[in-house]
């Protein structure tokens, strides 16, 4: 929706959002323009509009993501679809790529080195190896998440966090 909206549905000018909330206009204005906002700046406004924090930032937040996700393309919009929940921000998923491979490595290492009976059953070996393969797969499709990513600049909610 985003805080022009929430302001509109009020029936308020800039001037009188400015007021409620002790905000100079264009403060205001400027959070209007660019969805980004302060910590004070953004406790002022929750109060004004009589709303929790986290819910005022997760307007600002879709208020601004929204402006340029319909020019991306759309299997992009696809694949990031319902993404901003998680807050992840690309080193983090990064950071959950490298473990997916390590995690792979042991699998396979275990699999192939561990499973004559020292480490695991022989009869494990497929189920690890298998699991050895989902997680090195896992780690590739994280890597191609935070490239897309970081190529289309769907990571505007890092953006709002930073404000």
């Amino acid at each position: 929706m985003g805080m022009q909206a929430l302001r509109q549905e009020r029936g308020w000018s800039q001037e009188q959002l400015a007021d409620l909330s002790g905000l100079s206009l264009r403060t205001v204005q400027r959070i209007e323009a660019s969805g980004k906002a302060g910590y004070a700046s953004r406790r002022a406004l929750a109060v004004a509009f009589g709303i929790d924090d986290s819910a005022l930032e997760l307007e600002l937040a879709m208020s601004k993501s929204s402006t340029g996700w319909k020019k991306r393309p759309a299997w992009v919009r696809a694949i990031f679809f319902g993404s901003g929940g998680i807050r992840m921000d690309a080193h983090q998923h990064m950071l959950l790529e490298k473990i997916a491979a390590v995690a792979g490595m042991v699998f396979v290492i275990v699999g192939v080195f561990g499973a004559n009976g020292a480490l695991v059953p022989s009869s494990a070996k497929v189920p690890m190896l298998i699991c050895g393969s989902l997680m090195f797969l896992s780690a590739y499709l994280l890597s191609l998440f935070v490239r897309i990513g970081d190529r289309y600049a769907v990571w505007s909610w890092v953006d709002q966090d930073k404000s």
